[in-house]
């Protein structure tokens, strides 16, 4: 047996039989098994109801009770421990009445042996166990497409609210404000913004759990992605941010262009947010075939910030790491954006990978499928992605958003 040890609890009337099970069961080889005997129908229910076995044999025949009303009166009451069934001789119907009642095995008592007796245990047991991991697995799965439900629920109902506050603050930017009015606006746009921003991760992760986050390729100009990116942020002073173009860099590509722009804008603009001196550059290159042997293309963010430790590479992938740990400086961010970025880049055909050492910097290596025109259709991209790995909710420390 591939367990140390079993308690193993015995509902035998016949103190004959009990010996001679007891006996079987010190023969069962590498095993320590603790044997708990219960000699009546009566004191049966309360033995079994704790739970403190691994495994019951019980008897048939009991007296004012039989094997298979208490067999049927525990699964009622939601025992999960297996139960195999002994008879003093054979009976097709009662066979079939303890399977059906949900007996893990049935024995005849005059034909076991230390090897048979041995393997049931052994099977019941196994059994037993994968259902429970079954369940484990079933319940998790429910509860993480409930989370992302209200996820995108309250993501969707706090966007429209969202909007309308910062329109009105548009409008009233566009009136004849006094000087600090017009900055106490400004700080209102500012938070909303922010918060809209957070808004959307939210509502990204909950369509990713659920499997709804969908890509939409194009013919697009990586160099024009990027010059974008570079002009909607705006670096520290003395801070450069510069972009580096190969000659390998094609001038068009086969992507989805705002997932493309999504994810360099975060890992720009988390370079943006953590580099006070030096400089950042985005990078692009050629790259070798991905897992769908189409050609690739790698963009580079290489900063001269803060850094990484080993310890906050190992998550820093995972979901609200940022949330849950703080983040240095007062940043503020759920933690999402690299876990949202790293799926994107899987939906894409590639990945992101990071090198980097604290007080020196970092750099993220985003790789993309570039997709030739003839570009496989969604039902094959869907049927990679099937393989692709999920995210799941955990919360690690880690600095970057």
């Amino acid at each position: 047996m591939s367990v140390p040890s079993v308690k193993v609890l015995l509902v035998e009337d016949d103190e004959d039989d009990y010996l001679i099970t007891r006996e079987l069961l010190t023969e069962i080889g590498e095993t320590t098994v603790d044997v708990e005997w219960v000699k009546n129908c009566q004191d049966a229910p309360e033995a079994i109801r704790r739970g403190r076995s691994d495994i019951v044999l019980l008897d048939y025949r009991l007296g004012e009770r039989t094997g298979l009303e208490l067999l049927r009166e525990a699964v009622a009451e939601g025992c999960k421990t297996p139960i195999i069934l002994l008879t003093g001789q054979g009976d097709h119907d009662v066979d079939v009445q303890a399977m059906k009642a949900g007996a893990a095995d049935y024995l005849i008592k005059g034909k076991i042996d230390a090897g048979i007796l041995e393997r049931a245990i052994r099977y019941a047991i196994e059994r037993a166990q994968t259902l429970e991991l079954r369940e484990e697995q079933m319940a998790a799965e429910a509860s993480n497409r409930a989370r992302s439900e209200f996820l995108a629920i309250v993501s969707h109902e706090l966007r429209s609210p969202l909007s309308v506050v910062l329109g009105f603050v548009d409008v009233l930017s566009d009136m004849d404000v006094l000087e600090h009015q017009r900055e106490v606006l400004a700080a209102i746009r500012r938070s909303g913004n922010h918060l809209r921003a957070l808004v959307n991760d939210m509502l990204d992760f909950a369509k990713i759990e659920a499997g709804k986050l969908t890509v939409d390729r194009r013919k697009c100009s990586p160099r024009e992605v990027m010059r974008e990116v570079v002009s909607m942020l705006q670096p520290k002073e003395g801070v450069e941010l510069a972009i580096t173009e190969l000659n390998d860099v094609p001038d068009t590509i086969h992507t989805d262009p705002t997932r493309l722009r999504q994810i360099l804008l975060n890992l720009v603009g988390n370079a943006v947010k953590f580099t006070s001196r030096g400089g950042i550059e985005l990078r692009a290159r050629a790259a070798k075939p991905c897992d769908l042997e189409a050609p690739c293309i790698c963009f580079e963010v290489r900063d001269t910030g803060i850094g990484l430790s080993e310890t906050q590479l190992v998550d820093l992938f995972e979901p609200f790491s940022q949330a849950k740990a703080g983040s240095p400086g007062g940043w503020a961010g759920t933690g999402l954006g690299l876990t949202i970025s790293k799926r994107l880049a899987q939906l894409l055909g590639g990945d992101i990978t990071v090198e980097s050492e604290p007080g020196v910097g970092s750099t993220f290596t985003l790789t993309i499928a570039t997709w030739p025109c003839d570009a496989p259709s969604s039902d094959d991209l869907s049927a990679f992605l099937e393989g692709a790995p999920a995210v799941g909710f955990l919360s690690h420390a880690a600095h970057r958003a």
